[in-house]
């Protein structure tokens, strides 16, 4: 499972935990995660978002 980083804010999803606060259960593929996501901090739209391992 990987994370995810916000290059604009640092928020990071991570994979294994997913993000209840989102509603989005824990190992949770990010590519499975709502096209439309955005970052919640900053609104960062969901493809400019980095893999990080």
């Amino acid at each position: 499972m990987s994370k995810w980083y916000c290059p604009k804010c640092g928020f990071m999803y991570n994979e294994t935990t997913g993000d209840e606060n989102l509603g989005i259960p824990a190992e949770t593929l990010f590519v499975k995660v709502d096209p439309a996501f955005v970052c919640p901090r900053c609104k960062t739209p969901k493809n400019m978002f980095i893999e990080v391992g």
